[in-house]
């Protein structure tokens, strides 16, 4: 039998049953306008290098292909260009035919509306358009809006991100604001600024909403409601270290003998500070490493001025602190 051709101008369902290890293949004809199908094989499978979907079938009126979807192979791999789509029925997802090589899988209710993104299962998820290299895997009503870019909602609920090279790892009522932040495991946590490291509870870098931001601080919270009051851990300048543990620090130990302090197994080196003691330093201590022996000094608020001390009475060591 020489090659046929068919057509499907009345927009009817045609089926091809090619036969053999192939089974069958559905031409829906809103995909496509035109199917040719060769029936003189010489084998039983056929030979299949490109499949191209398109809603606007093959070619239009000015002979341009429209918007489409192709399967084709590659060193044996089966490749697909275009954005992918996987979901049940009634899953109501959404993937914005704007969206450029992007990809939902599953889950329900999500919305995928940025370039060179991905979803991944979970509920009510969100990407907004103008957004690029954003994922989002599983979780609920989770959003990174508009203009962002490069960042993850690794699961959690209530997760958003407004910036780019974020991270939100689990947790829940987590907000990110800025450029290279990332919470973990937080909760109720709001993160303004940039290049900041964010775990625990009750975090807010602006909690009377008036735009105050901070850069590059670590900070961990163990901050929960009191008394059904919020309070929140703010960090109060850039580049800080902050812990706030209630029942203390321990290093190299599993616990604090007393709450609230600070307990070390092992050397505590203060280092070896020469500037003033001034009003403003009033507390600190530092050590002095000079032989015989090295001498610890306190800055007190003696006569108002500020001035170092020695923490052992020795004339040696007030003579060093002294300077």
């Amino acid at each position: 039998m020489k090659n046929s051709r068919f057509t499907s101008s009345n927009k009817a369902t045609l089926i091809a049953l090619l036969g053999g290890t192939l089974g069958g293949v559905v031409f829906f004809p809103y995909l496509t306008k035109a199917i040719e199908i060769k029936t003189d094989l010489d084998h039983k499978v056929q030979h299949i290098e490109q499949m191209v979907f398109s809603t606007g079938g093959m070619k239009g009126d000015d002979g341009k292909i429209p918007p489409s979807a192709t399967i084709s192979a590659k060193n044996y791999n089966p490749v697909i260009s275009g954005n992918l789509f996987v979901e049940h029925r009634g899953n109501s997802n959404t993937l914005d035919k704007k969206a450029e090589h992007s990809a939902l899988f599953y889950g329900s209710r999500n919305i995928l509306k940025g370039n060179d993104s991905i979803t991944v299962v979970g509920n009510k998820n969100e990407i907004q358009n103008t957004t690029t290299g954003i994922v989002i895997l599983g979780g609920q009503n989770n959003i990174v809006k508009l203009n962002s870019q490069y960042s993850v909602i690794a699961g959690g609920a209530e997760g958003k991100i407004q910036g780019n090279f974020n991270f939100i790892g689990v947790g829940g009522d987590n907000t990110i604001v800025g450029n290279g932040n990332t919470t973990i495991g937080g909760r109720k946590t709001t993160v303004k600024g940039a290049n900041n490291f964010v775990a625990g509870a009750n975090i807010n870098f602006d909690p009377q909403n008036r735009g105050q931001s901070r850069n590059n601080t670590f900070v961990w919270s163990d901050n929960i409601d009191r008394g059904g009051v919020r309070q929140y851990f703010t960090p109060a300048k850039d580049g800080t270290f902050l812990i706030r543990a209630e029942k203390g620090l321990a290093i190299g130990v599993p616990t604090t003998s007393i709450p609230g302090s600070v307990e070390v197994n092992g050397m505590v080196q203060l280092g070896n500070d020469t500037e003033a003691c001034t009003p403003t330093k009033v507390g600190a201590i530092k050590y002095i490493d000079e032989k015989p022996s090295g001498c610890f000094c306190a800055c007190d608020n003696g006569a108002g001025l500020g001035k170092w001390s020695a923490l052992s009475p020795s004339p040696y060591c007030e003579s060093k602190c002294r300077g």
